[in-house]
C-alpha cells in the first residue's frame, strides 16, 4: 500500500493555515460589525458623549435605534442618565420614542424612574405613550408616583396616563405614592381621578397602606376624599387594625372615629 509522500502530508495543513490567514486578513480589513458599532453608539449616549453620538449618527443614521445587550437604545440610556442634550439630539434625528427594552420598558418609563422631567417633556412632545407597561405591569406614572415632586405625574396625566392602571400585583400609582408618603403626588393623583378605594389582589386598600405605613397626613386626606375605613382585606384586616399592629396609635384612634361616623 502506497503512503503519501512527506510533501503531500504537509500540503493539507499548509492550505488550512493559508485559508485561516486569509480569513483573518479579510476580517481585519472589514469595518466593525453593525452590532459592535451599535453598542458603541449606545455606550456613547450612556456616557453623555454627544460628539461621538453625533459623529456615529452622521455616519450611519440606522444607529439611532441600535440596542445593547439588554435591548436598551441610546434614547433610553440618555433619558435614564439625565443626558438631556443627547435626548434632544436623538429625538430631533427621529429616534423611536416607543421602543421597548428586554423588560418592555420605554424611554419614558426610564425618564420617570430617574425623575427626569426635562426628558419626559421632550418625549411626550414626540408622542411617547405614557401607558406602555413593562413586564411587571408598571408604567411611567407608577414610577412618577414614587417621587415626591408631582410635576412629573401631572405631565403624564396631561398626556393621557391612566391614573388607575395596575401592575401585576394589583397595585396602582396611588398605592405607591401613599406607601412612600408622597403627599403632593398623592393629592395630584386623587385630583385627576385615581380611585381612593382601589384594592390590590390581597384586598389591601389605599387607606390600609397609608395606615400601616404610619402616614397620618395621607390617612387624613384619604378620609376627606371618602376612603372607606371599614373595608377589610382578604385576611380580614382593616386600616385601623393595621395601624394598631404597626404601632401607630394616633392613626388607629383617628380611624376608629371614622368607623363610628360611617355606622
Amino acid at each position: 500500500m502506497n503512503r503519501p509522500s512527506e510533501s503531500k502530508r504537509m500540503r493539507l495543513p499548509r492550505r488550512c493555515f493559508a485559508l485561516l490567514l486569509a480569513l483573518l486578513i479579510v476580517c481585519a480589513a472589514r469595518p466593525a460589525s453593525a452590532r459592535q458599532t451599535g453598542e458603541d453608539f449606545v455606550r456613547a449616549a450612556k456616557n453623555n458623549d454627544l460628539a461621538a453620538v453625533r459623529q456615529l449618527a452622521d455616519q450611519n443614521p440606522a444607529l439611532l435605534d441600535a440596542r445593547d445587550s439588554v435591548q436598551m437604545t441610546a434614547l433610553m440610556w440618555a433619558a435614564s442618565e439625565g443626558n438631556n442634550d443627547i435626548v434632544a439630539f436623538l429625538l430631533d434625528r427621529g429616534a423611536s420614542v416607543n421602543a421597548v427594552d428586554r423588560w418592555h420598558g420605554t424611554a419614558l418609563v426610564r425618564a420617570a424612574h430617574a425623575n427626569n422631567l426635562v426628558a419626559a417633556r421632550a418625549l411626550v412632545a414626540k408622542n411617547a405613550d405614557p401607558n406602555v407597561r413593562d413586564v411587571w405591569g408598571t408604567d411611567a406614572l407608577f414610577r412618577a408616583a414614587e417621587k415626591s415632586d408631582p410635576a412629573l405625574a401631572t405631565l403624564l396625566l396631561d398626556h393621557g396616563a391612566n391614573p388607575n392602571a395596575r401592575d401585576t400585583r394589583g397595585y396602582t400609582a396611588l398605592m405607591r405614592a401613599v406607601s412612600l408618603g408622597n403627599g403632593e403626588t398623592l393629592r395630584t393623583l386623587l385630583d385627576r381621578g385615581a380611585s381612593v378605594n382601589a384594592r390590590d389582589r390581597r384586598g389591601v386598600s389605599v387607606l390600609m397602606r397609608a395606615a400601616r405605613a404610619g402616614q397620618l397626613a395621607a390617612v387624613q386626606l384619604l378620609l376627606e376624599r371618602e376612603a372607606d375605613p371599614r373595608a377589610r382585606s382578604r385576611a380580614g384586616a382593616t386600616a385601623r387594625t393595621l395601624a394598631a399592629t404597626s404601632g401607630h396609635a394616633d392613626i388607629a384612634r383617628l380611624l376608629a372615629q371614622a368607623e363610628c361616623r360611617k355606622r
